[in-house]
């Protein structure tokens, strides 16, 4: 995790080249159809991925908009980019640590074309890897972290 890190960490803030596969995959997650009432709230709204859970199994759940700043996307996007790695990622209770965040992603991919398994990665897994071991988000990233296999 801290190698990842670190990867993150030292990763340019944005790669031109990669800037239309983000937007491809923004569009693609703006089609994912969710069976649940999303709500946004402008603070954390859960402690913990049962938590989360079990809003979902009740129907409706909350998603944080603090922070929602993006290089590429807009904020909409990233909201909604959220709101689908909450209930596709963490529904079966995929916990806020490193096992759950790369639990989440293997999740969240399934619903992805191949393609864009590597925005994911970027998105999830490295930017988890970053906040566990400094302890805050980094910059939000537009780079190549792996995850595509």
């Amino acid at each position: 995790m801290l190698t990842l890190a670190r990867r993150y960490s030292d990763a340019p803030d944005l790669d031109c080249g990669l800037v239309s596969l983000w937007r491809e995959c923004a569009e693609h997650t703006d089609g994912i159809r969710l069976p649940w009432s999303v709500h946004y709230v402008e603070y954390q709204p859960y402690n913990s991925a049962a938590k989360l859970a079990a809003a979902i199994a009740r129907g409706a759940f909350l998603v944080s908009s603090i922070s929602a700043e993006h290089p590429v996307w807009t904020t909409q996007q990233n909201l909604r980019f959220r709101a689908v790695h909450d209930a596709l990622g963490h529904a079966d209770g995929a916990a806020f640590d490193w096992e759950g965040e790369r639990r989440a992603y293997l999740n969240q991919r399934e619903h992805y074309p191949r393609r864009f398994w590597p925005v994911l990665y970027t998105e999830i897994v490295g930017q988890a890897a970053y906040y566990l071991a400094y302890g805050t988000f980094g910059a939000q990233k537009i780079a190549y972290m792996g995850g595509g296999g």
